[in-house]
């Protein structure tokens, strides 16, 4: 079932007195496994979430990094848990940047990530960050379900939604569909309340694909949380989603069968490929006992 709730823009308000940004610098680190130094992001972004918020206004975290960072499981806890508070970007600078990290905290943060890798590219991709979060439609976003009976619904909490970024809740509901659901924020007219009737929402066969949907979206998200550190009860249940939804997964695989025999002997050849390393990072960026005799 989907609706949609048409609101105004909130406008945000400047003093020329008062910073409307606070810009500081966190930097803690610590040794890495391979013996290299990194920047440990959560006591960053802890203290970027204490900071105080004016009332009325949206606020944005910029998480800016060259992907050369230490991140736990702790650093997606508390982007999911605080979407409420603030939304959260993120900005990947340089040819090596690690996407799958900066693409994964994007995810958990319901936003998109932005990946400079090119001097030349920094106005363009700084442009259209800026028209995305020029126009917040609605802030402190809450949604209550009241009586209709629904579990493992996502986000846990809801970013500000834009004009140019929609907000959407996935989740499933037991039981019969009675009740209203509640959604409400604030505008620039003030508070924003608007609800839907769940008895006169009926199930459509259009919407068949949402179960995959939201199938999809639990996936990615538990295999973001095992790139950080790998747990069976998560494995365990991606793998179980892959055979009830039919998807493709890392522990499970659809199997294609040729009819032409390529190892007549049966025994695998193992070929080592060489690898270059990303534009602009020295050898030195894999350790030096790592480092290619010429």
């Amino acid at each position: 079932m989907c609706s949609s709730f048409p609101v105004a823009p909130l406008l945000c308000q400047s003093n020329p007195s008062q910073p409307l940004l606070k810009i500081f610098n966190e930097r803690s680190t610590s040794l890495t496994d391979s013996g290299r130094s990194g920047t440990e992001l959560l006591p960053a972004l802890k203290r970027a979430l204490s900071l105080t918020r004016s009332e009325g206004f949206s606020r944005t975290v910029v998480i800016v990094t060259d992907g050369y960072v230490t991140v736990e499981e702790e650093v997606f806890d508390l982007i999911r848990k605080n979407l409420g508070d603030a939304n959260m970007f993120t900005f990947g600078i340089g040819s090596s940047v690690n996407r799958h990290l900066l693409e994964g905290m994007a995810r958990v943060g319901m936003g998109e990530p932005f990946v400079i890798s090119k001097p030349e590219e920094t106005r363009e991709k700084a442009e259209k960050f800026r028209k995305m979060i020029e126009s917040p439609v609605l802030t402190k976003v809450k949604v209550d379900f009241g009586k209709f009976n629904t579990y493992d619904v996502e986000p846990l909490s809801i970013p500000d939604v834009f004009a140019e970024r929609p907000v959407i809740l996935f989740g499933k509901w037991r039981g019969k569909p009675v009740g209203e659901m509640m959604l409400s924020g604030i505008t620039s007219n003030g508070s924003y309340v608007d609800k839907i009737d769940i008895r006169k929402e009926k199930p459509h066969k259009s919407n068949a694909a949402l179960q995959y949907l939201w199938a999809r979206h639990r996936i990615t998200l538990l295999s973001d949380y095992n790139s950080l550190h790998k747990e069976e009860g998560r494995i365990k249940e991606v793998t179980q989603l892959g055979l009830t939804y039919n998807l493709l997964t890392a522990y499970t695989s659809f199997v294609a069968i040729d009819t032409e025999v390529r190892l007549v002997e049966g025994q695998a050849v193992t070929v080592k490929q060489p690898l270059p390393l990303p534009e602009g990072v020295s050898d030195y960026a894999v350790g030096r006992g790592s480092v290619a005799q010429k």
